[in-house]
């Protein structure tokens, strides 16, 4: 059963009947590579304040410190991977996309196994949300943009 608050459809925003619950994943980089993003601290107060914004739960936080976004091989990403087949969550949380994956075609397979079960990603900055065409196209463009920036 999926739940969940689309952020476009306000009027559902007052109705109690509605809930989303989401995960969240963090992820720091490897040591001595070039990772601009933040610590997981800052990341998890990002995403709880983004969450609280929206009127979202998080039940589940998923963190992978010291990995590298080149490559899907991340016990706590391949956990996510794994529970999001139970729905026990409608959504899943990132501070950036590059924080999923950095190639477009590892991104672009989780996007695609996460849309099959219905489960959306949101992310902080940039700002986007898949449950929506244009967070989807966005979504398309944001990790075409961080696979070229790594290299």
């Amino acid at each position: 059963m999926n739940t969940s608050l689309n952020a476009e459809q306000d009027s559902k925003a007052n109705d109690a009947t509605y809930f989303t619950f989401c995960a969240a994943y963090i992820r720091t980089g490897v040591s001595g590579e070039v990772d601009d993003c933040l610590s997981l601290a800052q990341q998890k107060s990002q995403l709880e304040e983004y969450a609280f914004e929206k009127g979202w739960t998080i039940c589940e936080w998923y963190e992978d410190e010291g990995f590298s976004g080149v490559t899907i091989e991340r016990p706590a990403l391949k956990q996510l991977m794994t529970d999001v087949e139970t729905h026990c969550f409608d959504r899943i949380l990132v501070v950036q996309i590059d924080r999923l994956a950095r190639r477009i075609d590892d991104f672009s397979t989780i996007i695609t196994k996460l849309a099959a079960l219905s489960v959306e990603v949101a992310s902080v900055t940039p700002a986007f949300d898949t449950s929506t065409a244009v967070g989807r196209l966005t979504c398309g463009v944001f990790a075409t943009l961080a696979q070229w920036e790594k290299k």
